[in-house]
């Protein structure tokens, strides 16, 4: 991919999928600039015709038919208006009217795409215009009255050649010659958090880092850590944990899988816990000598992993038996077998271990003082995994000195410490024992150092326990004097599709792609550029997040950061214009881009002003 320069206004997000035009205090795509491969000075499109280019991932150019946007070699084409009154609009008068545009060129490969575009409804109070791409009903979308709005579809995964874009309504104008393109395949789908630090997984299968790196967990080659997203492997990660505690002995680490079945592993190692045969700290990926490798689980300083034959093996930390091997030796630098067969989910607590076998039946082994093995005992450890409950369980996760299950029947099943409400039972006592806390419609389960998260079947995400750091997201810091809430309480009405609970903080990811996070932040673990906690969920990547795109977040104090990926190496400035007829163009501020290409603006621009902005690239 190549640089460019684009011009935006500020934005005021209304999250959805349509968010609303407003000339001070929002975004819009207008002229853009886009950064010519083949020449030094850009190549300009028509300033205030909101016209709009769009480089694709594989660093050409979209071609569109019907002599609109851009050539190969980066020459603009003349604007070709959709409707014969030679308007750069096509209205959509009557209902079932239609018009379709050919986008040609789509690169080889299955991705998702977003079509962007701009509409306004000429009839009262709003109207509604549906997305078609190759007469497929790509969602429907609101537009307010005498408002432009800047609009975008949901992800649709389209393969190589042609697509035919069309769109349909009634009393709507469209501007379709203002419509981007954009290849989202780096939208984070999974999340994992450890002590201080975080990973996720683009759709690219692509890994991405951020927080705490004083061992290497970031594995980017430094100990220095990072309050913004860095890629650490381009493409081929299918599986990710993160491990550590802010106690002795575990400080941080990290294991993948790739799509071969290796199993790779970072950070810190006092304890084995990489499974290398040393106890050397790696800040860069180490491949360890595992085969088949199907799953990954990773405790405070002891790690897990599945193979294909149903094996569960163990390496690290040990003192409370939690490989499961029959003794509580200090540690183990190589991979044990724990158990032979037929184990088909694995989840890792602080000091304990728990698994999943063929039959539904929950195993357990390793701490146990606050009865987090859920066996009716408070005995301080155990060293050979023990059946728990004997059937019907399809989720497990493991907390510091909690554990937490689900049945069949979706109902979520709790044991082990509750001194902070982290059980979610109403109260703040300890169990040895399973106890039923929600009675159905949960499908998913994370498992923090004191707080747990849950999502419901209608995509809400639910949280308990301690919140002195806001990591709950409730917009409060618990209750004196425990911090926190000894019950369920919903925290995102719908939309969660996968989270991650950390330390003192969580994560989550939302159904268009997002990343959002909120709790404690003194790393940078949240990802959103800055060191400061947050009790409210704060979105930390924008939909889409990939080539080319200006992804654009609302921060807390009304400033607007502004996320760009571009061309690794490059220098990248910010100006404003408080006209654009003609264009007074003046430089804000210049950020150089990462390894990865991204480059960040934060706090810019300024909401109280009224300027145009666009993000250039410089010498």
């Amino acid at each position: 991919m190549k640089g460019s320069e684009t011009a935006i206004w500020h934005l005021i997000p209304i999250f959805g999928i349509c968010t609303v035009l407003l000339q001070i205090g929002t975004v819009r795509l207008s002229a853009q600039t886009i950064q010519n491969p083949s020449f030094e000075t850009p190549v300009v499109g028509p300033v205030g015709g909101l016209n709009s280019y769009q480089y694709n991932p594989t660093g050409a150019v979209w071609t569109f038919t019907g002599n609109c946007g851009i050539e190969a070699n980066g020459s603009l084409l003349p604007v070709s208006p959709f409707s014969s009154d030679g308007n750069q609009v096509a209205f959509l008068g009557n209902a079932g009217s239609v018009i379709s545009q050919t986008i040609s060129n789509f690169p080889a490969g299955n991705f998702n795409y977003i079509f962007t575009f701009m509409a306004i409804s000429w009839g009262n109070p709003s109207a509604t215009v549906t997305v078609l791409v190759d007469s497929t009903n790509a969602g429907s979308i609101t537009v307010p009255f005498l408002v432009w709005s800047f609009c975008q579809t949901a992800p649709i995964l389209l393969s190589a050649g042609n697509h035919v874009l069309s769109f349909t309504g009634s009393g709507v104008q469209v501007d379709m010659v203002g419509l981007t393109v954009s290849r989202n395949a780096r939208l984070p789908v999974k999340v994992a958090t450890g002590w201080e630090h975080s990973l996720f997984v683009g759709g690219d299968g692509s890994l991405w880092g951020m927080g705490l790196n004083s061992y290497g967990q970031l594995g980017n080659g430094t100990i220095n850590s990072s309050n913004r997203p860095l890629e650490i492997v381009p493409s081929g990660v299918t599986a990710i944990a993160a491990g550590g505690d802010g106690g002795s002995p575990g400080y941080g680490h990290t294991l993948f899988l790739k799509n071969d079945g290796s199993l790779w592993a970072m950070g810190y190692n006092t304890y084995g816990q990489l499974g290398d045969g040393n106890n050397t700290q790696k800040n860069r990926p180490e491949r360890i000598a595992v085969t088949n490798a199907t799953a990954i689980a990773a405790g405070d300083a002891h790690s897990l992993f599945l193979k294909s034959d149903g094996s569960l093996w163990a390496m690290g930390w040990n003192f409370y038996g939690q490989l499961g091997i029959g003794t509580y030796s200090q540690y183990q630098y190589s991979p044990v077998q724990m158990v032979a067969s037929n184990v088909t989910t694995i989840a890792a607590g602080g000091g304990h271990s728990l698994f999943l076998k063929g039959d539904g039946s929950l195993w357990a082994v390793g701490y146990n003082y606050m009865g987090q093995l859920g066996d009716g005992t408070y005995s301080a450890a155990v060293d050979l995994p023990e059946m728990i409950v004997a059937s019907n369980v399809t989720a497990i996760a493991g907390g510091v000195v909690h554990s937490l299950f689900l049945k069949s029947d979706e109902s979520l099943w709790a044991m082990g410490d509750n001194g902070y409400g982290e059980l979610g039972d109403g109260t703040y006592n300890n169990t040895n024992k399973p106890e039923m806390i929600v009675a159905s419609n949960v499908t998913a389960i994370a498992a923090g150092h004191w707080h747990s998260l849950f999502l419901k079947s209608d995509g809400s995400l639910w949280a308990m326990g301690y919140n002195q750091y806001g990591q709950l997201g409730d917009g409060t810091y618990g209750t004196i004097p425990k911090f926190s809430t000894n019950q369920p309480e919903m925290i995102v009405a719908s939309g969660v599709t996968a989270i991650a609970a950390g330390d003192f903080y969580s994560l989550f990811l939302k159904s268009d792609g997002s990343l959002w996070g909120m709790g404690y932040n003194n790393q940078g673990q949240l990802g959103d550029g800055t060191l400061n906690s947050t009790n409210r969920p704060e979105q930390i990547l924008a939909a889409p997040f990939g080539y080319n795109q200006i992804s654009i977040q609302l921060l807390s104090g009304g400033d607007v950061s502004l996320s760009f990926e571009g061309l690794a190496g490059t220098n990248y400035a910010l100006d404003y214009a408080s006209s654009l007829q003609p264009p007074n163009w003046s430089p804000l501020v210049t950020n150089p881009a990462g390894d990865a290409g991204m480059v960040w603006f934060t706090n810019t621009p300024d909401l109280t002003t009224n300027n145009f902005w666009r993000i250039r690239s410089v010498p």
